[in-house]
């Protein structure tokens, strides 16, 4: 009925009457508190379903927050998310995934890659995509680019 991963379950079987889910989903979030997590892009809170399913997560009994994975393009459209989840009667959080504070984490990311068999190269690039800093070694040589433009080389002996 279900599909661990890790520590989050998944249930992808619902051939069983949902009176009796509801209840055995009850008895076990006593012991284990549940959080739902739900991955979502802004353009979702228009769809037709969505009213439905804040009704049914509002009349549950074994939910203990809701987690909303946002991805939206700007903080506007992240106040709208907010707003219309405001109606959620359950202790709930937004998590802005392609947010500023995200977005800060990611430039910190490193990328590795080789150009051809004799050269390698690991670049360091910020959230708009430039590169902050490079290093390549070819021949022997290294080649170091900083985050101000300079650059600095050295002989590999």
């Amino acid at each position: 009925m279900d599909f661990m991963q890790e520590r989050i379950t998944t249930i992808h079987d619902f051939r069983i009457e949902e009176r009796s889910l509801c209840l055995a989903l009850e008895d076990i979030a006593m012991e284990r508190p549940m959080t739902l997590l739900i991955p979502m892009l802004f353009e979702e809170i228009f769809g037709d379903h969505i009213e439905n399913i804040l009704k049914h997560i509002n009349e549950s009994n074994f939910l203990t927050k809701v987690v909303i994975a946002l991805a939206a393009d700007d903080e506007q459209q992240y106040k709208q998310v907010k707003q219309f989840f405001s109606k959620l009667e359950i202790p709930y959080i937004i998590v802005w995934c392609d947010g500023p504070s995200v977005q800060q984490v990611i430039t910190k990311m490193v990328y590795l890659f080789s150009e051809d068999s004799e050269t390698i190269e690991w670049k360091h690039y910020d959230a708009a995509g430039n590169i902050v800093w490079q290093m390549s070694m070819k021949d022997g040589n290294m080649t170091m680019t900083n985050e101000y433009g300079n650059l600095e080389s050295f002989e590999i002996t």
